[in-house]
Order: structure tokens, then C-alpha cells, then sequence
């Protein structure tokens, strides 16, 4: 069991009670189970399997709990990083943990790009817009 399924469970019990806050924002634990299970679903759509890693370089955002719990729902090992690393530790890291995939805030489109030939064992970067200006996953 994992953070994900004590989600879903509490989304089930009290889907309208608030989940998370982030400035004026809130969203309820139904809200958010449903963008987990999406985040999940377009996950494994990747053709990502059980135990798979997924690095995960995102700033500290309702989207970055969507991305890990949904990377645990999927079955995935998700692997975080801190924002604020060195480009060359960051490929380190994917590299060290053998990452499929980055799942990414756009603002770090430039950073990736500089060390994509770092990123032997990444075969896809999924860059996720602001929430205000994308669709729902």
C-alpha cells in the first residue's frame, strides 16, 4: 500500500472535503483522486511498467502531488528531485536510478534540454504546462 491508495480510499470516504490549499486554490479529495487517476492512466499510456522510475522535477505545486501520487498508482517508482540541483547532478541522478521517463514543469524545458545527452537511460520528457494554461491530463 502507498500514499496513492490511502488517496483514494480518503477521496472515496470524503470526496468533497479539501485536499490540499495553494494560495487561493483548493482542491478536494475528489478533485484530486480523479487528477491522479489520470495522472496514473497517461502514465502507464507511456508504455511504462510496474516499478518503473519516473523522475519527477517540479516545483512544490497541487501538479506535483498529482505527479507523485500518480506515478504511485501507477505502480511506478517515482523518483523526485530538488529544483534547485545543478543540470549535471539532476542527470546524475536519472541516470544513477535508471529513469524511463521525466515528468517536468515546463520552466525546466532549457535545463533538460542542456543535459538530454546526459539522459542515457531517459527515453521521454512529459512537460507539464502551468494548470492555467493546459487541459486537464
Amino acid at each position: 500500500m502507498n500514499a496513492a491508495a490511502f488517496l483514494i480510499k480518503a477521496a472515496a470516504q470524503r470526496p468533497g472535503y479539501v485536499a490540499l490549499r495553494h494560495g487561493e486554490r483548493t482542491i478536494t479529495y475528489g478533485e484530486l483522486s480523479e487528477r491522479v487517476r489520470r495522472m496514473a492512466a497517461g502514465l502507464r499510456k507511456l508504455g511504462l511498467e510496474d516499478g518503473d522510475r519516473v523522475l519527477i522535477l517540479q516545483r512544490n505545486s497541487p501538479e506535483l502531488v498529482e505527479t507523485l501520487q500518480g506515478g504511485m498508482a501507477a505502480g511506478l517508482t517515482v523518483v523526485p528531485v530538488n529544483v534547485r540541483l545543478h543540470p549535471g547532478e539532476v542527470a546524475y541522478i536519472a541516470r544513477d536510478a535508471g529513469a524511463r521517463v521525466i515528468v517536468h514543469g515546463e520552466e525546466f524545458n532549457d535545463r533538460l534540454a542542456e543535459i538530454s545527452h546526459e539522459l542515457e537511460t531517459v527515453e521521454q520528457r512529459v512537460s507539464l504546462a502551468p494548470k492555467s494554461r493546459r487541459n486537464r491530463l
